[in-house]
């Protein structure tokens, strides 16, 4: 399961898609000559 039992939270497996996703679009950004 991708959640806690609170159906909240998300599971260590979980967190590990949602940095995935975050990572994906927040790495361009950084990246960004400012």
């Amino acid at each position: 399961a991708l959640n806690l039992e609170d159906g909240i939270h998300p599971s260590a497996r979980g967190y590990d898609i949602v940095t995935e996703n975050v990572w994906k679009v927040l790495e361009p950004l950084l990246r960004r000559p400012r």
